[in-house]
């Protein structure tokens, strides 16, 4: 079960920074095509459908997105050349990787 898979602590983490992709992204762009669904939306609608991402806490994923809108978030953060090159690519798998070397080096201990 997808929804057991991650600790709630993960799950968290995850949900938020998928916001930040597609709030960064579609306020760099404002026609990106990344768009991020929800998990359930896709177990309940079509059982077999498969997303390579989805969230699956509805308030975090919208924290995030309403992170990666603000306009500080979108001047000093989501403008860094490589993040602009992901969203520009609508390659969320290049966002989060950027996005978690950016962590690791000046967040996590």
């Amino acid at each position: 079960d997808v929804f057991n898979t991650f600790s709630s602590a993960e799950t968290v983490l995850v949900d938020f920074m998928l916001g930040v992709t597609q709030g960064c992204c579609t306020g760099l762009l404002n026609n990106s095509n990344i768009e991020i669904p929800s998990c359930a939306d896709g177990v309940y609608s079509n059982p077999l459908s498969v997303f390579e991402y989805c969230y699956i806490s509805e308030n975090t994923f919208t924290d995030g997105v309403n992170l990666g809108l603000s306009k500080d978030t979108q001047d000093n953060y989501c403008s860094q050349d490589a993040l602009a090159l992901a969203c520009s690519a609508d390659d969320v798998h290049e966002f989060l990787s950027v996005n978690y070397q950016y962590l690791d080096t000046y967040l996590f201990p």
